[in-house]
């Protein structure tokens, strides 16, 4: 609880550019599919994370060294990105999280609802807590 409440109130953001975009697209598959957040994000993290990586690839170069102990000596760091989200998605599985909407009975049918119901207020709106 207390990890959850130091989450929840931004003090893991402190100094830090945050983006909580694959948190609030996740939001609205839970809404609609009335699916746990923590199985919705499973999904949603890797996915958003291949997309976004090379806005910022030193940020998810990092993630796969320090977090996943990717080899550095791959010595691309695209590879070493993609590499780290594997072994994220990898990671999920293991723990038998669903790791694709299809896992999760998700039909395409509502997608572009979802994505306007995560933009409604703007299309950065779903990077802001």
């Amino acid at each position: 609880m207390w990890t959850g409440a130091i989450a929840h109130n931004n003090i893991l953001g402190t100094g830090r550019n945050t983006d909580w975009g694959s948190h609030n697209i996740e939001h609205e598959i839970s809404g609609i599919y009335d699916v746990a957040h923590g199985a919705g994000l499973a999904v949603v993290f890797p996915a958003w994370m291949k997309y976004v990586y090379k806005d910022d690839i030193n940020r998810f170069v990092q993630f796969a060294i320090r977090v996943w102990d990717v080899d550095y000596a791959y010595g691309d760091p695209k590879r070493i990105a993609l590499e780290g989200i594997e072994r994220l998605k990898k990671f999920f599985k293991e723990l038998g999280l669903p790791v694709s909407l299809k896992e999760l009975n998700i039909p395409d049918d509502r997608l572009d609802e979802m994505s306007e119901q995560a933009t409604r207020n703007g299309p950065l709106a779903i990077l802001r807590n």
